[in-house]
């Protein structure tokens, strides 16, 4: 009876936290869009009721998958994983890829349209843990996590570069990493790591900061000794004019 339960057993608080979240999400979709909906298609829910109807076949067709074996994601993570590299070039180097907003992310399949860049993060969450489980105890060294977090660095600098969105990218990368620090036993070790990362990214980046203030001050300064220039030259070709 307990193994029956066991098996039986549906966590519906999760789904009941991921339908808040949504209904969250689209209570603050609909503030930001009612009045240009209003605007601009007459119809101040025109963003809500799109929106809601993805949310509600998304939710459905999580609930279905839920009911599936996941273990066949075992064999298909590999596939999804370069599939989803596939379909980042393609938004890149066809003429499938839709350009929006001045930004070329968008696979355009006729009525269906989907980044490819949201597949990436599913790639990722399924590709890792998969290789991390392969590896075995070869992960427990401090090296083992470099195999996993360069499968994510590769999905997260393919996105930048393709499709030039930088934070998908960064989204990407720290999923991998949660992952890794999740599955990884050393987790004192890991955050000092990360900590130290943190820090010489922090000087590095407020050192670029610091050079790119500077060029910005001296183009600035040459900016304005031009006009000055302009100005001295003009007044005084004015008073010659004058004396003339």
């Amino acid at each position: 009876m307990r193994k029956q339960n066991e098996k039986d057993y549906y966590d519906y608080n999760l789904i009941a936290v991921i339908i808040l979240l949504i209904g969250f999400g689209l209570v603050m979709l609909y503030s930001t869009t009612a009045y240009r909906a209003g605007i601009r298609f007459s119809d101040d829910m025109y963003f809500l009721r799109k929106q809601a109807i993805y949310a509600a076949v998304s939710i459905l067709a999580a609930v279905l998958l839920s009911f599936a074996d996941y273990h066949i994601l075992w064999k298909l993570s590999g596939v999804i994983y370069v599939l989803s590299l596939f379909l980042l070039f393609v938004v890149r180097f066809t003429p499938l890829g839709l350009r929006i907003n001045g930004a070329k992310r968008w696979l355009n399949l006729g009525p269906f349209r989907f980044q490819p860049s949201e597949a990436c993060k599913v790639a990722v969450i399924v590709f890792v843990p998969m290789l991390i489980i392969r590896m075995g105890r070869s992960f427990r060294e401090l090296k083992g996590c470099i195999m996993p977090l360069a499968a994510g660095g590769i999905q997260a600098l393919a996105v930048f570069v393709l499709t030039s969105n930088l934070s998908t990218a960064f989204i990407i990368f720290c999923i991998t990493a949660v992952i890794v620090f999740v599955a990884h036993p050393e987790t004192g070790k890991l955050l000092l790591i990360a900590a130290g990362c943190a820090a010489v990214a922090a000087v590095v980046l407020m050192a670029i900061i610091a050079v790119l203030q500077c060029i910005a001050a001296g183009i600035n300064s040459v900016s304005a000794l031009r006009v000055q220039g302009k100005f001295a030259v003009s007044a005084s070709a004015e008073f010659v004019w004058h004396l003339l």
